[in-house]
């Protein structure tokens, strides 16, 4: 089951190097002003970060998620525009 992100201002989710299975991250709705940053700590296993399902992240269609494909990969995402997430920095390996 995924995770819930609830109350996420300017909060981090960090998936850890002791994961064993891969890490899902459910979004809450997005609304301006809210920011949030997910870092994937495991070697091994991703970490989804999946949109509300009317919503999406700018330039991807409604719904589409977000992997962090690569062990330390991080990606920092903002609301300016409700039911849009802007991704506004980002390192490693991101599909």
């Amino acid at each position: 089951a995924p995770v819930r992100a609830a109350g996420i201002r300017g909060k981090t989710y960090y998936s850890t190097s002791a994961a064993t299975v891969n890490s899902f991250l459910l979004l809450p709705s997005a609304q301006p002003g809210m920011s949030f940053k997910a870092i994937r700590g495991s070697a091994t296993y991703y970490l989804r970060i999946d949109p509300q399902a009317a919503e999406k992240f700018r330039g991807l269609g409604v719904g589409v998620t977000r992997t962090l494909a690569s062990e330390g990969a991080s990606l920092y995402f903002q609301c300016v525009e409700a039911g849009i997430w802007d991704v506004v920095g980002s390192s490693g390996t991101i599909t």
